[in-house]
């Protein structure tokens, strides 16, 4: 069992990002701390200069001095409680939850310590309605840094009951008061109620803060997990739209079309050349190459060195993945002669065949690396079709599928017959450039 487990209660989470939820929760119980030793350090100044301006006037107020006492104490107890949270943080550990509730008590139980060393130098009215009380928000409002609704509305209960006892146990001194000014009855029932649906409220914040931490990280692995099963080629806007309409990871059969591109003579280009030449052709050839597959909907999913193989139609289908395998290829033709004729690229040709059927495709691998794969006759014939452009002379040819699919313009020429073992009728090969 992950030792954090216990801390996250999100058993619907895969493990990895249970533990790291866990994580995150003991770095925002750090952040709590740290806040509240500044807010108990900088409510110690204030009350402190506030005692020294009263004494000069001449009025010694020895309920300040507890004050400034108990509250650089609490400066201590939260700094201990920080380095409690880091240790636990950097061992991996989860801190037991009766620490933590026991841990959320103390703290709420400083203003009422507070406010008892006020009753000792004060009447009881002016301590229970004094500025002291206004100290539980701070701990219940910054209780919703723990993220857990029970320990918000634990620290609400535990500021409302403190309250209400403190009132019962002077309830004999208060009674003059309660005569002369009877509005106070009100403000004393109150307080503890508000109190009490404070620690409520802050509980339904952190676990609405909880619940988009967690959706906010199951986006993250999902989009994590799609960029990893589709390889860094795949278009952010194929990412949103498979997270989106989520494809199924598993094996299937798609009608999909295929676009196989080949450098000519590029064994010969590569000799002649020198090294950071031949990569800097394939960057700048595959980088506005694989912006145009992307920007028709299709993936490349696999690089052969001179050449690649994108598919269309899966893992998305969206439109007519023919006639979108047509454009990128009349594109990237383009592009090529465009970036050929600028000086931008050697002057290079480069073969394009396209054909459309079903294949089986899904997500294949080992757990530590898997790849999207598609295979099929379809695969097989596309790259026999775009061979075929070495024989004719040409830049792109089509099968007859991808032909009717997409009514591409009639051929000059009748289409030729490709054979490809084991099939029995022969593929009709058509030239478009």
């Amino acid at each position: 069992m992950d030792p954090l487990k216990a801390i996250s209660h999100d058993s619907s989470l895969p493990a990895d990002l249970e533990h790291e939820l866990s994580r995150q929760i003991l770095h925002s119980e750090k952040l709590r701390a740290g806040i509240q030793a500044i807010v108990a350090a900088v409510l110690s100044v204030i009350v402190a200069i506030v005692g020294i301006a009263q004494l000069f006037q001449g009025h010694d107020l020895p309920g300040l001095k507890w004050a400034v006492i108990i509250s650089a104490a609490a400066v201590i107890y939260e700094l201990i409680t920080r380095k409690i949270f880091d240790y636990y943080l950097r061992h991996n550990r989860e801190p037991p939850a009766l620490g933590r509730y026991l841990n959320a008590a103390i703290e709420t139980s400083i203003p009422t310590i507070v406010i008892v060393a006020f009753m000792k130098t004060m009447d009881a009215n002016v301590a229970l309605t004094s500025g002291a009380v206004l100290t539980y928000y701070f701990f219940i409002i910054l209780s919703a840094l723990r993220l857990d609704f029970w320990l918000s509305a634990f620290t609400g209960v535990v500021a409302g009951v403190s309250y209400a006892g403190l009132v019962i146990w002077c309830l004999d001194e208060l009674r003059n008061g309660l005569t002369e000014v009877p509005e106070r009855v009100a403000g004393y029932i109150l307080r503890p109620i508000f109190l009490l649906l404070g620690g409520i409220v802050a509980g339904l914040v952190a676990k609405q803060i909880r619940a988009g931490v967690v959706r906010s990280m199951r986006a993250a692995e999902e989009r994590r997990q799609i960029v990893q099963m589709f390889g860094q080629h795949v278009s952010p806007a194929v990412v949103d739209q498979l997270l989106a309409h989520p494809a199924d990871q598993h094996s299937q059969l798609r009608e999909v079309c295929i676009l196989v591109l080949d450098i000519r003579n590029f064994t010969g280009f590569s000799e002649a050349a020198a090294p950071d030449d031949t990569v800097a052709l394939l960057n700048r050839l595959w980088g506005f190459s694989v912006d145009i597959v992307n920007r028709h909907q299709g993936i490349v999913n696999k690089f052969l060195g001179d050449g690649f193989m994108a598919v269309f139609g899966a893992p998305l289908s969206i439109g007519n993945s023919c006639q979108s395998a047509l454009n990128s290829a009349r594109e990237i033709l383009a592009e090529v002669e465009r970036a050929s004729d600028a000086g931008e690229i050697p002057m290079i040709r480069v073969g394009i065949g396209i054909h459309a059927g079903e294949a089986l495709v899904g997500n294949i691998g080992s757990l530590e690396r898997r790849e999207y794969t598609v295979i099929g006759d379809v695969v097989n014939v596309t790259f026999r079709i775009e061979q075929l452009n070495k024989e004719f002379g040409s830049k792109l040819l089509i099968s007859e599928q991808v032909q009717q699919a997409t009514g591409a313009a009639a051929p000059t020429e009748a289409p030729a017959s490709l054979q490809v073992r084991g099939r029995q009728t022969a593929v009709q090969v058509y030239k478009l450039a």
